[in-house]
């Protein structure tokens, strides 16, 4: 819960909530969960819920990975693959590098092709299955998480929620961008700067969250690329050196020049989901 900053309350100060009216969800807005015999609502899940996790699409990818015989060429979810090493790949599983995956999952994003992004096939198995509520539950969030990703204002983050698999199990990857483009008093074209801070978010099993903090400045046509990489908990040298080994390699082939740091802190000094609450009035508790 939050208070508004003028309200000051003394120290000691007793509080009590109470639940002046509720209202329970219809027969016709649930659906039944088949492994569990536990209804599920058919009400998407709340953007900050979304963030850290999205139970509905991990509940579909559970049924899918029990399936057997995929149909035609599908593979589950058609999300992109992270793999460490650390555990098997996922049943009926073909790896899709991060790249491809991501770039196909915003696509659909903006043009609402929900069905599309899932695949027919999985859609019409999982309505045959009886989870034809659970599809819709799904559909509505990646709408939410659509909307999200198409009203950024200027000067604030653009916001895209997109789902990931890491050594065979969904995970939710959360990356913002601001974007600032300026042009010098010469009043010439070559003479534009485009300035881009991004920040990447997600919670790893092994090596716990971490937070990419990216700044791309454009200029003329030199482009430099600084990047701090932060853990809760220190990284191990090798780790670091792989890292350090993937954006020198990287720099050498696209020409920017920049710096690469690692931090480890006890939390991220950046914060972009506090901008992310406030803007859609969530309430955490």
């Amino acid at each position: 819960m939050r208070l508004q900053p003028e309200t000051a309350l003394p120290t000691g100060s007793t509080i009590t909530f109470q639940l002046l009216q509720t209202t329970p969800p219809t027969l016709s807005s649930l659906t039944f969960n088949l492994a569990q015999g536990q209804p599920v609502s058919t009400r998407p899940a709340p953007l900050l819920e979304l963030a850290q996790g999205w139970s509905s699409l991990q509940q579909i990818f559970s049924l899918l990975s029990g399936r057997s015989g995929l149909l035609g060429s599908e593979t589950p979810l058609n999300l992109p693959s992270i793999t460490t090493g650390n555990a098997p790949a996922a049943p009926n599983a073909a790896p899709k590098d991060i790249g491809s995956g991501l770039l196909f999952f915003i696509s659909t994003l903006r043009g609402g092709k929900f069905r599309e992004w899932l695949g027919k096939d999985t859609i019409t198995w999982l309505e045959n299955q009886n989870q034809g509520n659970l599809v819709k539950k799904t559909e509505a969030e990646f709408n939410a998480i659509a909307n999200l990703y198409a009203e950024a204002k200027p000067g604030h983050w653009q916001t895209l929620i997109f789902p990931v698999i890491v050594d065979g199990t969904p995970q939710q990857v959360r990356a913002f961008v601001k974007r600032d483009r300026q042009q010098n008093n010469k009043n010439q074209p070559e003479d534009k700067t485009e300035d881009t801070r991004f920040i990447v978010e997600i919670d790893l099993t092994t090596l716990g969250e971490l937070q990419l903090d990216g700044f791309v400045r454009k200029q003329s046509s030199e482009t430099s690329f600084d990047l701090m990489i932060r853990s809760l908990q220190p990284l191990d040298s090798n780790i670091q050196n792989d890292i350090m080994g993937i954006y020198n390699a990287t720099g050498a082939v696209t020409g920017y020049k920049g710096s690469l740091a690692f931090q480890s802190v006890k939390e991220f000094p950046v914060n972009p989901m506090e901008e992310l609450m406030a803007n859609h009035n969530i309430i955490t508790a």
